[in-house]
């Protein structure tokens, strides 16, 4: 046998010495619990047998205390009913008379307030009666008002209706004076027009300006004359070049009448050119020619 063997076997037999101690150490515990336990459990069993008997004696107890406390409840019950009864007849009786209060009072005040209603509805009725009779002279009054302005009314459209027949008339003469001024080639607009009873003073401008037409010819010519010298719109002028020494002596150009005026200057409209010239800048204008 090896010596690993015999280490083996002597191994074994320790441990079986060392189980065998065990199991007999685990024997005498065993025993010993047993009868431990057996009285634990005798004990255990007086115990609760004391235990059930006192609580049945409680239990006895407790009943009959609960039988006297259900008995006294309901006596307080009893007593609570009645008081709560009284209670209720007493608030009853008071909200009775609170209400009979009440209705006295609403019927105090109602006679009050009727008393009252009545002088006012008294007073006012007098009030109004005054009134009445105010309204009914204030009436009388208007009547004979209103009588009187309608006799004016007629009246006023008895000439209402002959100023319209004048004025109809008026227009028709106006339209007939206005074919008649046309056929004849006058000037209807009152801003060009020009009383004749006062004609241009006699007095002498300068061209300042010139606008011409498609044709290179001049239609417009502002000049240095205005309100200030007397020219006014619609007043004809007379347009020359005065003789500048070149052997052709002074020319007439033309006529421009007046469109368009302010107090130092104004513009005239050219109504009549002449053949041997142009009207320009410089060139001078008349209302003595």
């Amino acid at each position: 046998m090896s010596f690993v063997g015999k280490i083996l076997i002597g191994v074994q037999v320790v441990l079986s010495i060392l189980f065998m101690c065990a199991a007999s150490a685990v024997f005498v515990q065993h025993t010993s619990w047993k009868q431990l336990a057996d009285l634990r459990k005798a004990e255990f069993d007086r115990i609760e047998g004391e235990h059930a008997n006192a609580i049945a004696e409680l239990e006895r107890k407790l009943t009959e205390v609960e039988a006297e406390r259900d008995e006294q409840r309901n006596r307080a019950d009893a007593v609570v009913g009645d008081n709560q009864t009284l209670n209720q007849q007493n608030d009853a009786l008071t909200e009775e008379v609170n209400t009979l209060n009440q209705q006295l009072q609403r019927q105090t005040g109602i006679a009050e307030a009727k008393s009252n209603e009545a002088a006012f509805r008294q007073a006012e009725a007098e009030k109004v009666r005054v009134k009445n009779e105010t309204l009914q002279e204030t009436l009388d009054n208007q009547v004979e008002v209103n009588r009187g302005l309608r006799d004016e009314i007629r009246v006023k459209d008895i000439a209402y209706e002959e100023l319209l027949a004048q004025y109809n008339e008026m227009l028709e003469e106006n339209a007939f004076l206005t074919k008649v001024v046309r056929l004849n080639g006058l000037e209807t607009d009152r801003s060009l027009v020009v009383d004749m009873a006062e004609p241009p003073p006699p007095v002498e401008g300068v061209v300042v300006g010139t606008r011409k037409d498609k044709t290179n010819r001049t239609n417009m010519a502002q000049i240095s004359l205005g309100t200030d010298d007397g020219i006014a719109i619609g007043h004809i002028l007379d347009v020359y070049r005065p003789d500048t020494g070149d052997g052709e002596g002074s020319r007439y150009l033309g006529r421009i009448r007046i469109v368009y005026a302010t107090p130092d200057e104004a513009v005239g409209l050219v109504v009549e050119a002449a053949k041997n010239g142009i009207i320009e800048k410089g060139d001078n204008v008349s209302t003595k020619l």
